[in-house]
């Protein structure tokens, strides 16, 4: 067989050859990469909708979080104060009646002590223990006691009338419950 194409034009049509194989390959690179980013598109979208919603919710979730540890730590401060006031509340009435048995207790009794017995926070036998001068001294004062209302009881020993002055004695009062 005779080559009857010259070196040069030979050359020319082999270089043309692969210059039209590469640019058919490029043009079907091309093809399939804009058929990829067409499928792609809706997934792409799909995408950008779901992390918007999901920022949206994130935010919302975030406020809530905050307005949520706002109103906690308001609930621990309430809590501290409402304790202090309970403390206050249950502490106010034991002064009331230490002050009311000492008004009560006639003069001429003294007193040398004054206990009290709390169950769940609530004062409910009080104990005075002190000096009569005399035994009708010992009985007027709890006879005053238990006419008060504040007091349900009043006990009173018989072992505390066993001498007629100078009296050492233990009443012990149940406090009225509100």
């Amino acid at each position: 067989m005779v080559n009857l194409i010259p070196q040069n034009a030979k050359r020319t049509v082999v270089i043309e050859y692969y210059v039209r194989v590469v640019t058919v390959w490029l043009w079907l690179l091309t093809a399939a990469l804009l058929v990829l980013g067409i499928l792609m598109f809706p997934v792409g979208l799909l995408v950008k909708l779901q992390l918007s919603a999901l920022d949206a919710s994130f935010e919302e979730a975030q406020a809530g979080s905050d307005a949520y540890q706002v109103s906690e730590k308001l609930i621990q401060e309430s809590n501290a104060l409402v304790q202090e006031l309970v403390r206050v509340n249950t502490l106010q009435p034991v002064w009331d009646d230490v002050a009311l048995i000492y008004s009560l207790v006639p003069k001429r009794v003294t007193i040398s002590s004054v206990s009290l017995a709390r169950e769940g926070g609530v004062v409910k036998k009080i104990t005075v223990t002190g000096n009569a001068a005399t035994r009708s001294d010992l009985a007027t004062t709890r006879d005053i006691l238990k006419a008060n209302s504040r007091f349900t009881k009043v006990a009173l020993p018989l072992s505390n009338l066993a001498k007629d002055v100078d009296l050492p004695f233990s009443v012990t009062l149940e406090v009225k419950q509100p």
